[in-house]
């Protein structure tokens, strides 16, 4: 099964520039057309591609029926979990389906590596599934050169892209000395526990935590909850934010905490920067390529437990030097990400139809 057409001519060509220009790609992505809460990076990601990718917003009946030439697949547990036991079952039916017609035909899957595993652990056939998804990807996307993929595929690396602008002034106006911020589908493995305890053991009255997301962990809303009550200076939005109020959100932050347990990619981490404002992170490789990506003052770090020390020193710094330019996120420009993304499609599609 191969849809791409030539432009120009059926010549085929070495110089993989030279092809993108020729040959025009139908591109399935995993994800449905947008709405009020699709990741904004989907959106941009999808915008951002040229001319001869013709990209595809996710159905069962255009991932079963219609052609395509590429799947790009983005977080597979998301196709394979659904709100009721039995949407459960059809969508793992349908996801193997999916992966048999891919498989015996010559389309490509193309996998970007948001999180080696998924976050939450699904059942031992959604498992199954995902594995085989991995086993049977033609080319990873990599969202930080260090990452390593599960299979020995080829890869392109194509970084996050930024969150800039889009007609929004960046001001420090708003700025509010002291307020923190978290914000993002509020889950254990972000941290969120280990914040509340670093910022209960924080005095002073002049900082503030403003939390930002909602969560399904009904132990740790009651946590969340709980540290509301026993400290004035914590405040939580416990439902779904708009782009637009997040916006405001972190133009109105001192500093974001994003105290992750495991910091391999982060669209929050790019987000407060895309917004000029500093963020607080575990030391590690990624903090440190990404300190010196975007500049001084921008990135700090601490080593965990000592998050509560780290808030206040990071403040205290801030208060005393604001960073002097805007962070430089000129590698995230999501024209290039398109581009990336295309050339990481075309290689695909080559690799499925010399390997099939």
């Amino acid at each position: 099964m191969s849809y791409a057409k030539s432009v120009h001519g059926s010549q085929q060509h070495n110089d993989d520039s030279h092809e993108i220009a020729q040959e025009t790609l139908i591109v399935l992505e995993s994800f449905r057309p947008p709405g009020v809460r699709t990741n904004p990076y989907l959106i941009r990601l999808f915008d951002s591609l040229p001319p001869q990718i013709h990209p595809r917003h996710f159905s069962w009946r255009c991932a079963l029926f219609e052609p395509f030439d590429v799947f790009h697949l983005h977080w597979p547990e998301h196709l394979v979990r659904g709100s009721s036991p039995l949407r459960t079952v059809f969508r793992c039916c349908a996801f193997f389906l999916l992966l048999l017609r891919i498989r015996l035909s010559r389309a490509a899957l193309v996998r970007t590596l948001h999180n080696q595993i998924p976050h939450e652990p699904g059942n031992l056939i959604q498992t199954w599934l995902i594995e085989l998804s991995s086993r049977w990807t033609t080319l990873w996307i990599t969202l930080n050169d260090f990452d390593v993929p599960p299979t020995s595929a080829a890869q392109i690396h194509a970084p996050l892209g930024h969150y800039c602008a889009d007609g929004h002034p960046i001001s420090q106006e708003h700025r509010t000395a002291g307020r923190l911020i978290h914000f993002g589908h509020v889950r254990r493995y972000k941290g969120i526990d280990s914040l509340l305890t670093a910022f209960a053991e924080t005095t002073s009255s002049d900082l503030s935590l403003h939390i930002l997301g909602e969560t399904q962990d009904q132990g740790l809303l009651k946590e969340i909850q709980l540290a509301e009550r026993n400290d004035p200076r914590v405040a939580w939005n416990n439902c779904f934010v708009t782009q637009e109020q997040l916006i405001a959100e972190v133009l109105a932050a001192e500093l974001a905490v994003l105290p992750f347990n495991e910091v391999t990619n982060s669209s929050s981490v790019i987000f407060a920067l895309s917004f000029e404002r500093p963020v607080l992170i575990p030391a590690g490789r990624l903090a440190q390529e990404l300190a010196n990506e975007v500049g001084p003052r921008w990135v700090h770090t601490y080593e965990p437990p000592l998050l509560g020390s780290a808030i206040e020193s990071t403040l205290e710094l801030l208060m005393e030097t604001w960073p002097e330019q805007s962070p430089n996120l000129a590698s995230r420009e999501w024209k290039r990400i398109g581009r990336l993304h295309a050339e990481a499609f075309f290689q695909a599609h080559r690799l499925a139809r010399r390997t099939r």
